[in-house]
């Protein structure tokens, strides 16, 4: 069943009193946005000075994806994206289920510390 903008507002205005949740969330999409502003701060004049960045590096293959530096920007729209899409399915759902958008919450937390951790390592082998 689809929820009209007023619902989804009225689901929002719920989730948000919530201290913790409130709080989570500001702090979630913080450090998403330090973690991505640090990374492209670090990276962007690396890559426009050799031309290519390394994107992914594995502990057993080693540098296994090098692309154009411009790429680079790609990884934190990614995270940018699936972290939103993570944010408003919590808010949708936590006026029916508070567990499950909790849940969501926590596991976007997580993945946006992950992926600032993978970023700044990323960061470390192209310095």
């Amino acid at each position: 069943m689809m929820m009209n903008f007023s619902e989804w507002r009225f689901s929002f205005e719920i989730a948000w009193d919530d201290p913790w949740y409130k709080w989570q969330s500001i702090l979630t999409i913080l450090v998403l946005v330090v973690g991505s502003f640090f990374v492209l701060w670090k990276l962007i004049p690396v890559g426009m000075e050799n031309g290519l960045l390394v994107l992914h590096y594995n502990l057993y293959l080693g540098i296994d994806e090098v692309h154009h530096w411009a790429w680079v920007i790609v990884g934190p729209i990614a995270v940018l994206f699936i972290v939103l899409l993570n944010l408003i399915i919590s808010f949708r759902l936590y006026r029916h289920d508070k567990i499950a958008s909790r849940v969501l919450l926590c596991a976007a937390t997580i993945f946006v510390i992950f992926m600032s951790i993978a970023a700044h390592l990323i960061g470390n082998v192209n310095a």
